[in-house]
């Protein structure tokens, strides 16, 4: 199993490993955090790594990194090269299962979305600069992973419900699309906003009090939602 993600899918020790794959390195974890979360097995990936019985091929996670190019530039973004980064190139093994689980930078940042009619309106059919609209930039990443990994199983993610950072109309704007590039491509759609048990109301047990990453607690919800995703294909 290989993750492309964001600061959520983050440790110290793997998400960073270039024992994993050489272009890993210098990716920024946020976890471990000694105030809320020390164990890697506390993880939402580990967690179902553990339940399932898989083993990691790449996680490449980078704390603070978004979908699209905009404002962090195109080493961060996971629409350029970090998407086709998912195999381990040391030990020449490739991914059997690929977890999409990023987007929530882009829509804490409020990058513009940009339209939904089909693929044909937001990903031209060739890569050209940089994508800074979210649609595009994500309808990109997931043709590149397609291409790439054709043997695959890929799965895409929602967002979770955060309190406070964003209104539930704009989250449910940027996980609409995520779902519309899901039924495009033929691929799982993984709902952590309405699958799990974090909400604004549920956030002190789930979440740390910035209210955006997750406690043991709250990657246990993941854990279980991503599990029956796996379990259901």
């Amino acid at each position: 199993i290989s993750i492309l993600g964001a600061s959520t899918s983050t440790f110290d020790g793997y998400s960073n490993s270039t024992a994993y794959n050489s272009t890993i390195g210098n990716n920024k974890p946020y976890y471990p955090k000694a105030e809320f979360m020390q164990d890697v097995a506390d993880t939402w990936w580990m967690r179902t790594i553990t339940k399932l019985g898989l083993k990691l091929c790449v996680n490449n996670s980078w704390s603070g990194s978004c979908v699209s190019t905009a404002r962090d530039g195109p080493e961060k973004a996971a629409c350029v090269d970090r998407c086709v980064q998912q195999h381990n190139d040391r030990l020449g093994i490739e991914p059997d299962i690929i977890i999409l689980i990023i987007g929530g930078n882009d829509a804490l940042r409020g990058f513009e979305i940009g339209t939904y009619n089909g693929v044909s309106d937001i990903y031209n059919g060739a890569y050209i600069g940089e994508h800074t609209k979210f649609g595009q930039a994500y309808a990109t990443m997931v043709h590149k992973v397609k291409n790439r990994y054709p043997n695959a199983d890929v799965y895409v993610c929602s967002m979770l419900h955060w309190p406070a950072k964003k209104s539930t109309k704009d989250l449910n704007l940027y996980n609409e699309v995520i779902r519309q590039i899901a039924d495009e491509f033929q691929l799982q759609y993984i709902d952590f906003y309405n699958g799990t048990k974090i909400t604004p109301e549920t956030a002190p047990i789930y979440l740390h009090t910035d209210g955006v990453h997750p406690k043991p607690a709250g990657f246990a919800q993941m854990a279980e939602c991503v599990v029956r995703a796996l379990c259901s294909k």
